[in-house]
């Protein structure tokens, strides 16, 4: 006849103390795994991944320097300059980051090859080919010939405080005219063009009519979360004009916002925003 034994088991206080320590352990790094900052956690899948470098600088007749450099995911255009003395590109800005350094040069000089990589226009790409290429220039270059059709800070920083915005030629961008630095309108989308979203290319023209404040205009992506996270800011000094243009080899989602660093509640300042290459 076979007996039924029965065990009983008594779990140790210690034992359960230490299992319900490792638990915590196990919960705690794939929570910490989970909590990585979406800025280390984007999905950065660019077409083309670039060297970070100086390709070229331009001084112009006003004694401002156009640079041209690399990052890893664009080509970037900047210059800045006393508003005063310099207003920007002018009917340059019509032009690609290319165009601009093929107008400003003689023939003979070398174009920095990302500069050729990152245009799509194939005319433009062959008008380069008839120059020699070089990965970049190390001393600075005078700029040769530049037509320019410059507006005035004056026009920028008087009148009636206004913006407006346009789509059209597959651009979306919105103008200025002594308007306050963070008021509504400050904060602009790519996404709001119609048809359109996602672009490869921002640009902004600044003026800041202030004489003791810096504006701050942030450019902004949308990670793969579905966030906007700030890519660049540039800081445009009193009374002084910058340009920024920023040509990416892929589409997305972006933002640019415009605020006063002294939060200023009268803070004016006149130029563009612009999106272009949906």
């Amino acid at each position: 006849m076979k007996s039924n034994i029965k065990y009983s088991f008594i779990i140790p206080n210690s034992f359960l103390l230490m299992l319900g320590i490792t638990f915590l352990f196990l919960y705690s790094c794939n929570s910490e795994k989970e909590a990585i900052p979406e800025s280390q956690s984007e999905d950065v899948s660019e077409e083309i991944i670039l060297t970070p470098k100086m390709l070229a600088t331009i001084k112009l007749p006003n004694n401002v320097d156009l640079i041209f450099r690399s990052e890893t995911d664009g080509v970037v255009l900047e210059a800045s300059g006393k508003s005063e003395n310099f207003s920007g590109l002018g009917s340059l800005k019509k032009l690609s980051t290319l165009e601009i350094f093929l107008a400003l040069t003689n023939s003979n000089v070398a174009v920095p090859k990302d500069l050729i990589l990152i245009e799509e226009d194939q005319k433009i790409k062959t008008k380069a080919s008839h120059r020699s290429t070089t990965e970049k220039h190390n001393q600075i270059l005078k700029a040769e010939k530049i037509k320019t059709s410059q507006k005035f800070e004056g026009s920028y920083c008087v009148g009636t405080a206004k913006y407006n915005t346009y789509d059209q030629s597959g651009k979306y961008y919105r103008i200025y005219n002594n308007y306050n630095a963070g008021a509504s309108g400050t904060t602009f989308y790519s996404s709001g063009k119609q048809g359109g979203n996602k672009c490869k290319r921002l640009e902004l023209e600044i003026t800041n009519c202030n004489a003791n404040s810096s504006i701050k205009v942030r450019t902004y992506y949308k990670n793969i979360f579905g966030n906007y996270k700030i890519k660049k800011t540039v800081n445009v000094s009193p009374h002084t004009c910058s340009i920024y243009r920023k040509t990416f080899p892929s589409r997305r989602y972006r933002r640019t916002s415009i605020s006063s660093s002294g939060n200023l509640n009268n803070h004016r300042f006149g130029g563009y925003l612009f999106y272009t290459k949906y």
